[in-house]
């Protein structure tokens, strides 16, 4: 029998993962839908990046649908709160804290400790020990998840790294989905795995512009950097379980969506991880 087949008739919980994304996560909203649709059991989710943002509020029990509305009617602006003090200081250009309260509300101001219908993750990456950090009910029961949504939103340069103290130890929290690769390792042994990324065009777009800036210097720096971690390598061993979500030609860097190319990442997630599901998983709806 194969284990698509053992996942359809004994309804075996999956570790789903949504890794990266940035503000293209509304991808992951619509490969939800099509998961939901197929029948397919979720019993843990892992998230980083933008991905902590839709599936931190999809854990919350709320649906497929409720989540399209709630990123629909997100003002894009709330991810800007420049901060001068970061930007001199090196750290980044927005400090988050806007996003972070708006996060809460949607959230109810739960923390990991509350009801939640699915088991949450939510990864960071530390800059002191170059490792994943995992927020969950069993490591931080009583911290805000809209905290550590924070924390995994913040990718260098953009936004201001996180310090933090956590059971005696210091961390430099910056973007979760800086070490992919590595978070797909610590939960290999939790069984069968979906794994969820979020990738636009295979090559860098050519320069228009004729000048050089400071404004185009840093928005390419971060464009290839975006990339680079876009293009990781994927394991063999991973390869059957990892859908790449194709975006077309929206950035990474983009920090602002109008209305058909947020309609257009919600049909591409759903479109791409159903015919995956029903090719590889053998999975019908």
């Amino acid at each position: 029998m194969k284990k698509a087949e053992v996942i359809q008739d004994n309804n075996e919980p999956i570790t789903l993962m949504l890794l990266g994304g940035g503000i293209r996560c509304l991808a992951f909203i619509g490969a939800l839908s099509a998961i939901e649709e197929m029948g397919i059991n979720i019993g843990k989710i892992v998230v980083a990046s933008g991905g902590s943002v839709v599936g931190s509020i999809y854990a919350t029990g709320k649906s497929p649908l409720e989540t399209k509305k709630i990123a629909i009617d997100l003002d894009d602006t709330i991810f800007r709160d420049f901060s001068i003090r970061g930007l001199i200081r090196g750290k980044g250009l927005y400090e988050g804290k806007r996003f972070e309260k708006w996060m809460d509300g949607k959230l109810d101001g739960r923390k990991f400790s509350d009801d939640f219908r699915i088991k949450l993750y939510v990864m960071a990456t530390d800059m002191l020990s170059y490792r994943p950090v995992a927020f969950s009910s069993s490591s931080a029961p009583d911290m805000k998840v809209s905290r550590a949504v924070r924390f995994s939103i913040g990718i260098p340069w953009v936004f201001t790294y996180e310090k933090f103290y956590h059971h005696g130890t210091n961390h430099i929290l910056v973007d979760g989905n800086m070490m992919t690769g590595v978070i797909e390792d610590i939960f290999e042994d939790n069984g069968r795995m979906l794994i969820l990324r979020i990738v636009s065009r295979k090559t860098l777009p050519t320069p228009s512009h004729k000048h050089f800036t400071l404004k185009r210097y840093f928005q390419g720096l971060l464009l290839i950097q975006l990339h680079a971690v876009e293009g990781e390598r994927i394991k063999q061993s991973k390869w059957n379980d990892t859908i790449l979500i194709f975006c077309g030609d929206i950035s990474p860097t983009k920090f602002s969506l109008d209305i058909d190319e947020k309609n257009y990442l919600f049909e591409q997630g759903y479109q791409q991880t159903k015919k995956y599901i029903e090719c590889k998983w053998k999975i019908q709806p």
